[in-house]
C-alpha cells in the first residue's frame, strides 16, 4: 500500500496584487515563503519587531529566515517605496497596521478613506510585488491618537 506524503503549497500570490488578510494567515504564509528561501518584508506600524515575532513565531523557528522587519514609527507611503525598491527582489510585503500609515504629506487618512488602499495598490503594481496589509483597529474603534 502506497503512503502519501503530504507536501506544502506555496500561496501564489500575483505580482503587483495587493490583498487583505488577517494576521494569523499572513504569519503562516510569510514562514512558508521564507523557508522556501522568498524575502518577505514586514512593516509594523502598532508593535516593535520582537513583539511581532514573539506574537507570530517562535524566535527559533524564524532567525535564520529571509524575513524583514521594519517597527519604524510614522512611516509614509514614500517610506515603504523607497525600503521595498532597496530591497528588491522580495515575495511578499506585509504591512501590520495599514491604516496607521501616513500620506505622502504626513496627514492621517481617515479609517474609510479609499486613497490608502489605491496608493498602496499602485506601489505594488509600480514595484511589481504582492502586498498583504491588514488592520489592527477593529472595525466602528476610532484611531489612536
Amino acid at each position: 500500500m502506497r503512503t502519501r506524503v503530504k507536501t506544502r503549497r506555496l500561496p501564489k500570490f500575483e505580482p503587483g496584487m495587493t490583498y487583505i488578510s488577517l494576521p494569523a494567515q499572513t504569519a503562516q504564509w510569510c514562514q512558508l515563503l521564507a523557508e522556501y528561501g522568498h524575502k518577505v518584508l514586514i512593516f509594523t506600524q502598532c508593535e516593535s519587531n520582537a513583539m511581532l515575532v514573539q506574537r507570530w513565531w517562535s524566535v527559533d523557528k524564524v532567525a535564520h529566515l529571509p524575513i524583514w522587519l521594519d517597527d519604524t514609527p510614522n512611516i509614509t507611503l514614500g517610506y515603504i517605496k523607497t525600503q521595498i525598491h532597496a530591497h528588491l527582489p522580495v515575495s511578499l510585503v506585509v504591512i501590520h497596521g495599514w491604516e496607521l500609515l501616513l500620506f505622502a504629506d504626513g496627514s492621517l487618512p481617515r479609517r474609510s478613506d479609499p486613497g490608502l488602499l489605491r496608493a498602496l495598490d499602485g506601489i505594488a503594481r509600480s514595484l511589481q510585488v504582492s502586498l498583504v496589509v491588514h488592520s489592527v483597529i477593529p472595525n466602528g474603534k476610532e484611531r489612536l491618537k
